[in-house]
């Protein structure tokens, strides 16, 4: 799945990917979009998985199969559930027992 942003501009791309940039928590965020007729081939866990994986980096996905459930992982881990508190410019992750992420 190709996918193109205001920098790189895709004459086949299926979806779009904007990026953000934060002064606290996470510092960098994407929304990607997609068409509503073309289903993602991987599930929500396996997406942030391969995407830690292959950025060698803490990702964090908002699910929108559970409201207010995001999905963390990082490097080879398997994604976990965690919560976020929203902060000023940015987000932070914390896993069940309140740990940053």
């Amino acid at each position: 799945m190709e996918v193109e942003s205001f920098e790189h501009p895709l004459a086949d791309a299926i979806g779009f990917m904007q990026f953000t940039q934060y002064t606290e928590g996470f510092a960098q965020g994407a929304l990607i979009s997609w068409p509503s007729e073309i289903t993602l081939p991987v599930t929500e866990t396996e997406l942030v998985e391969q995407l830690a994986m292959k950025l060698n980096a803490t990702v964090l996905l908002e699910s929108t199969a559970k409201l207010g459930i995001w999905l963390t992982a990082f490097g080879n881990s398997p994604a976990v559930e965690t919560t976020v508190k929203y902060l000023d410019d940015g987000i932070k992750a914390f896993d069940r027992l309140g740990d940053e992420h």
